[in-house]
């Protein structure tokens, strides 16, 4: 890797990797590697969920190199080598975004101040490009084909039924592709990666309510047709008719397939789609704001804003607070007290600042 910095960017690569020597556990917790995961032992991929696939490589703390024989090898880009492209893999950043959130992490810039490059914004994929580039393990075209079979098998009347059962709107539904599957007794829910192509089916079992996904698929975003830039801001909620509550109410949202599931790809997603305002949306219980802050740790690094809101009484989630009567603007007062969500510096980091004040 160049020692040289980039351009419209204060600090070289070769200066930032050695201000992160010694550091490296710490800065791959707060990019979403738990310092457990750095012994240099076989674990599941944080990225690809691959078993036993990902590992730290030697002098971890000095280095920050790890590597996913899937996803993260040789042959892939960026390859291993030190920690600067671990970040880039982690966090599905190009080299300045990368150095941009390093630097913060590191102190050495200031995190209002420090901002991605610019990214080109979302847009759909015709399904000709799904069929050539998704890698589920299932084939593209036969998740595409499910669910463009399910979702005409779900009648607009249905639609609005299940919409009714919900609390929410049949036309959200149908923004989101919700289907029937006659073969699950089941609605199906398409997940998407962050460039909008389908790599899973989240299924919801009409008899008793029970969640479970397609065969084959991978876990992926929540993501309705009308999301699109230019944004003021973004919702994210945890799973699908929470996104269909907050969409009932006319707010661009998307949703996460769990409390602490698909955080590269919600990255990425924002980053795509240049939002710099991101709200998350808890459940209102330990579960859902642990998750929330694990995202919003990532999300400082490309939004200008993160905040995270838990709607509703202990114990429910927003579907729950908008099918008992609140509205877009309980919501917006909820955001409008909702602390500001900043990277985390270490108590060393601290003290050295401090140090130069005097």
């Amino acid at each position: 890797m160049s020692e040289t910095s980039t351009p419209n960017h204060r600090h070289s690569i070769r200066e930032l990797l050695d201000t992160a020597r010694g550091r490296w556990i710490e800065i791959l917790d707060a990019a979403g590697i738990p310092e457990n995961m750095l012994d240099g032992r076989g674990y599941p991929c944080p990225n690809c969920g691959g078993r036993n696939r990902f590992a730290a490589f030697p002098h971890i703390a000095l280095r920050g190199a790890v590597h996913c024989r899937h996803c993260f090898t040789r042959g892939s880009e960026p390859r291993p080598g030190d920690g600067l492209a671990t970040i880039r893999w982690r966090l599905h950043m190009d080299t300045p975004a990368a150095m941009n959130w390093l630097a913060v992490q590191l102190g050495m810039e200031d995190g209002e101040r420090c901002k991605p490059p610019k990214r080109k914004p979302c847009v759909r994929i015709p399904v000709s490009s799904i069929e050539q580039e998704a890698d589920g393990k299932l084939p593209a075209k036969v998740l595409r084909r499910f669910a463009e079979k399910c979702y005409h098998a779900f009648s607009e009347e249905d639609s609005n039924c299940l919409a009714a059962r919900l609390g929410v709107r049949g036309c959200d539904l149908r923004e989101l592709g919700v289907g029937y599957s006659d073969e699950h007794h089941a609605t199906t829910w398409p997940m998407f990666n962050a460039f909008d192509q389908i790599v899973g089916i989240r299924l919801r079992s009409v008899r008793n309510d029970s969640k479970f996904a397609l065969r084959g698929g991978r876990a992926g975003l929540f993501i309705p047709e009308g999301v699109c830039p230019p944004l003021r801001r973004l919702f994210i909620a945890e799973g699908p008719t929470d996104t269909a509550a907050l969409l009932s109410l006319r707010l661009p949202a998307i949703g996460r397939p769990s409390c602490s599931g698909s955080v590269p790809q919600t990255a990425q997603f924002v980053g795509r789609l240049c939002c710099r305002d991101v709200v998350i949306v808890a459940d209102h219980d330990e579960a859902g704001i642990a998750g929330a802050e694990s995202l919003a740790k990532v999300l400082v690094a490309t939004a200008q804003t993160v905040r995270i809101i838990q709607p509703g009484k202990k114990g429910s989630d927003v579907r729950e607070w908008v099918r008992n009567g609140a509205n877009a603007e309980d919501i917006e007062r909820l955001v409008g007290v909702a602390k500001r969500q900043t990277l985390s510096i270490s108590r060393e980091v601290k003290q050295r600042r401090k140090g130069r004040r005097r």
